[in-house]
């Protein structure tokens, strides 16, 4: 009787691990919708280099990632305009065009110019438009999580956005200052997209059982996939997160250590290194070919 019960209370648990994953996360979306930073002047780094090459190519029809050279001296010297003000008179195109620069700034880098280019053209120019597509992804996150994981390791999705969540609170999240150093979907704070998808590469590395069948194989590689080329995302937009990548690359050395001499272990391991090795790729094949003045 009790060995009958326990695969309910493993159910149990497992459905209610899952419904704390998801409310965390709505909880979490809320708190950053209500805190509406996009209102508050500041973001002068997405300004200075992932908006200015998104209304450059969504506005002035630059090539991908280039920007006017004009609009870039504008978002860098504002002359005590925020960058709302500056992104809704460049909407209206009364900045004369001029010259086209390759690329933007030095130092923010091909993944914040892709974010915000996308950020935008799918939710208007706008500086929300970054928040919205920054909970997309992590809303993608935490689906491809729990797609994989349904046991106790969902554990790790609440105990994220409990932290996150709180965050918000702080004045990291509710002062003014936080929109003009750390916004949420902005550059700097997408250092903490990427725990989440190298927390699910992690588990996947040190985790040696096999998937009960090919429809299931199919879909952990799916969710493996996934979460692979958000990690590297992240990375392009945020490279000081690369720490994270030393660590899975520790873990990973350490599980093909413990599966020398057992063939299936090592065969398993070697089909995740090859999903990831496939993220990678693409992501830098993306960078290479879209946006060759970067490289």
């Amino acid at each position: 009787m009790i060995n009958r019960m326990r695969p309910k209370w493993h159910r149990f648990h497992t459905v209610l691990l899952a419904l704390l994953a998801v409310t965390s996360f709505l909880l979490y979306a809320v708190g950053v919708l209500a805190l509406r930073q996009d209102r508050i002047p500041g973001w002068a780094l997405e300004g200075a280099g992932g908006v200015t090459a998104a209304v450059s190519y969504l506005v002035y029809g630059t090539p991908f990632g280039a920007v006017e050279h004009e609009v870039e001296a504008k978002f860098i010297h504002p002359g005590g305009m925020s960058v709302q003000e500056i992104l809704a008179l460049v909407a209206k195109k009364s900045i004369p065009p001029g010259a086209v620069d390759p690329t933007t700034i030095d130092g923010t880098g091909a993944g914040t110019d892709v974010f915000t280019i996308f950020a935008m053209a799918m939710f208007g120019l706008n500086v929300f438009s970054l928040v919205l597509l920054y909970l997309l992804m992590i809303g993608i996150t935490v689906a491809a999580f729990m797609l994989r994981y349904r046991d106790r390791r969902l554990i790790v999705v609440p105990l994220y956005f409990l932290c996150v969540t709180v965050m918000l609170l702080t004045p990291l999240g509710a002062s003014a200052d936080a929109a003009i150093s750390m916004p949420v979907g902005g550059q700097r704070y997408f250092v903490l997209a990427a725990f989440l998808p190298a927390l699910h590469i992690f588990f996947e590395i040190v985790d040696p059982s096999a998937a009960a069948n090919l429809k299931r194989q199919i879909a952990n590689s799916v969710a493996l996939f996934v979460q692979g080329l958000l990690l590297f995302a992240v990375l392009l937009v945020r490279s000081s997160t690369g720490y994270l990548v030393l660590l899975l690359f520790a873990a990973w050395s350490w599980r093909l250590y413990r599966g020398r001499g057992q063939p299936a272990l090592l065969r398993a391991l070697l089909r995740k290194t090859a999903i990831l090795a496939c993220a990678g790729a693409i992501s830098i094949a993306a960078v290479v070919i879209a946006l060759p003045a970067y490289v």
